[in-house]
């Protein structure tokens, strides 16, 4: 059994046949189009560990922020070569997702992405933060470390009325540092520790919601 089946085994995501096809697929394309677009700053079983299974290890947590929501929307903003965005939309099969990219190459290579993989519900869109003019339920990343004042307002001003921030983030002590600022700006702060297959390393969720107008 390979790496990424052992991890998705561990997550329990691997009898979801035709999704691990699909994110088999899209390793590939990662590794093939790397070189070329620096989508990752790995390769191999660090790839699969730091990357993959790293971006669904929040996918149940993720996925509980949309119960009771029709079609929720989600957005990974700064997307890159599409992580966490692509492999969570694999398994959030009902969930409208928008890869934001600000890059031309790595915009490219994430929409050859959604044709390629066949994501239905999903769309690449090439825009700065700034630009994004949608609304989401849910708006989740893996860039934006630290955070910056003009970085959250900007977030804030794409979320959804009762929508969250669901930022992938490392080790408990460093989220401590940003928490002051964070009360500025949201009402709820979780953190969340989420357990990554193979990587001994700190990693959490911080859900952030209930915005302050500022």
């Amino acid at each position: 059994m390979s790496k990424l089946e052992e991890g998705l085994k561990k997550l329990d995501l691997l009898s979801r046949a035709e999704a691990v096809g699909k994110l088999q697929d899209y390793i590939g394309e990662l590794e093939k189009w790397n070189p070329y677009y620096s989508l990752v700053n790995a390769e191999g079983d660090e790839l699969i560990i730091r990357h993959i299974l790293d971006s669904l290890s929040g996918l149940e947590l993720i996925g509980s922020l949309g119960e009771g929501i029709e079609s929720p929307r989600l957005a990974d903003m700064g997307s890159g070569g599409g992580l966490p965005g692509i492999p969570l939309s694999l398994f959030l099969g009902e969930w409208e997702i928008d890869l934001v990219e600000r890059s031309g190459k790595r915009f490219n290579f994430l929409n050859n992405m959604v044709i390629t993989l066949e994501l239905q519900k999903t769309r690449a869109l090439q825009k700065d933060l700034k630009e994004v003019g949608d609304l989401y339920d849910v708006i989740t990343f893996r860039a934006f470390r630290p955070f910056l004042p003009e970085i959250i307002r900007g977030l804030k001003k794409c979320l959804a009325p009762e929508g969250v921030i669901a930022a992938y983030k490392g080790k408990r002590s460093a989220i401590a540092e940003e928490e002051d600022l964070l009360r500025d700006h949201f009402r709820r702060i979780d953190v969340i520790p989420l357990k990554v297959p193979f990587l001994a390393e700190e990693r959490h969720l911080l859900i952030l919601g209930e915005a302050i107008d500022s």
